[in-house]
């Protein structure tokens, strides 16, 4: 199954990052500024991509499922 998360490095996404990577699974977040270092350290089995990336763009079309967490507070 390839997952693919939505805003995964902001409040409620970075625990269910944590979630996924503590059961290995292996996914990928999108963000608008994805946390590298916070990936790297509390999921590792998370890849984390820039919104509007090809790369982004790719791993959607590619997942089975989506996690959409992802939200703009003004």
């Amino acid at each position: 199954m390839k997952l693919a998360v939505l805003g995964g490095t902001g409040f409620l996404g970075r625990h269910v990052c944590e979630s996924l990577a503590r059961r290995n699974l292996v996914a990928t977040t999108i963000s608008r500024s994805p946390d590298q270092e916070f990936l790297k350290h509390y999921a590792p089995t998370i890849t984390g991509l820039l919104a509007g990336s090809d790369g982004a763009r790719e791993a959607l079309l590619a997942a089975d499922t989506i996690i959409h967490l992802g939200h703009v507070s003004r």
